[in-house]
């Protein structure tokens, strides 16, 4: 969960673009890395916080 500031989750084209797949704020918490933290499933995104 997100206490401050907020996260872009993003990933990066086939041609070294960034894309942004989502944003998380203050009081919201991802619910796809929810999902595959139950499942074991490996996440294959990064994030970076933007404050």
């Amino acid at each position: 969960m997100v206490l401050k500031g907020q996260i872009r989750v993003q990933r990066i084209s086939a041609g070294g673009h960034e894309i942004v797949l989502y944003r998380i704020g203050p009081g919201e918490s991802c619910i796809l890395i929810t999902a595959c933290l139950f499942s074991y499933r490996p996440v294959h995104r990064w994030s970076s916080s933007l404050l």
